[in-house]
């Protein structure tokens, strides 16, 4: 979700599970304020379902009002579900 307050241009994502980078996803993406969209990543090692599993997750985005590159970054972390 852009929770920026302003319009943003969506380059790239990255994603590491337990420290083991394994996505790095080009992106184009204009989102306006409140804009949300999912992506789908595949090739990251999973754990079992019922298995505990940590993501590091960092969207890097260009704030298209200032014009400056930024780095939103956070954790996905919980049991795996089928």
């Amino acid at each position: 979700m852009n929770d920026a307050g302003t319009k943003i241009h969506v380059n790239n994502v990255r994603v590491s599970v337990y420290n083991d980078p394994c996505a790095n996803l080009s992106l184009e993406r204009d989102m306006r304020a409140g804009d949300t969209f999912i992506v789908n990543v595949t090739g990251c090692k999973i754990p079992s379902t019922g298995e505990y599993y940590k993501a590091d997750v960092t969207i890097t985005y260009k704030d298209t009002a200032s014009g400056i590159y930024r780095n939103s970054v956070g954790e996905c972390h919980g049991s795996v579900e089928n």
